[in-house]
């Protein structure tokens, strides 16, 4: 019984709620527009969002920790920056994605990599040193030692594979400038957003209609 009663009422809310709709099918158009309208504002203010990028190949750093140095800000604080490590390379695609203008995005990837080359090649500088002064060092013992004995011979060796290190130590190289482009927007996300914003707009006439209704017909009752 008492369920019949709860369908009864629906039906009843849901009758009450097309005859408004039809007795004010003018309004209910207007904030129908009004929501849509809306639902494509937010579209389109939510994909005014550009976004630029990068290439870089890492040479004397592991390609991961830079990754991390990267998202840690240890080479600037950036905002809006991804990193993606192109496979089985030592290739980093670096990403900002940002309301700011294109300029300003093209400014930050072009500092950021400014930032990434310097610290690669302070580190680069250092390694070289050090193999140097270890190259010298050994060259002085072999002075010293005036023989060409075995262990004359494995500190030449030494030196030998001391200076194919050094030869194989890489520079960090900019592989792609960066370059900067709006952000495509997304024409079904536009189409939901206007479909969920007309639906609103009725839905929420419907609410203050109904209200408006019922407040005319009971007003004098709560008075």
């Amino acid at each position: 019984m008492e369920q019949n009663n709860n369908i009864h009422y629906k039906e009843a809310d849901i009758i009450d709620y097309l005859r408004i709709a039809v007795k004010r099918k003018r309004q209910l158009f207007v904030f129908i527009i009004i929501g849509g309208i809306i639902g494509l504002y937010m579209s389109f203010n939510i994909s005014k969002i550009n976004k630029g990028q990068t290439i870089i190949e890492i040479g004397i750093e592991n390609y991961f920790v830079t990754v991390i140095k990267i998202q840690n800000g240890l080479y600037g604080n950036f905002s809006g920056v991804k990193t993606t490590n192109l496979e089985n390379t030592n290739l980093i695609k670096i990403e900002i994605s940002s309301k700011q203008s294109q300029e300003e995005i093209k400014k930050s990837l072009l500092k950021l990599n400014e930032n990434i080359l310097s610290k690669h090649n302070e580190i680069l500088e250092n390694q070289k040193n050090i193999l140097d002064k270890r190259i010298k060092d050994i060259e002085k013992i072999i002075f010293l030692q005036k023989s060409d004995g075995k262990e004359t011979e494995n500190a030449r060796l030494t030196i030998f594979g001391l200076e194919g290190t050094k030869d194989n130590l890489t520079q960090t190289k900019i592989i792609q400038e960066p370059v900067v482009f709006p952000k495509n927007n997304n024409t079904g996300i536009m189409l939901i957003n206007f479909i969920f914003g007309t639906m609103a707009g009725a839905v929420f006439f419907l609410l203050c209609a109904s209200f408006l209704e019922w407040w005319r017909k009971n007003w004098q009752a709560i008075r």
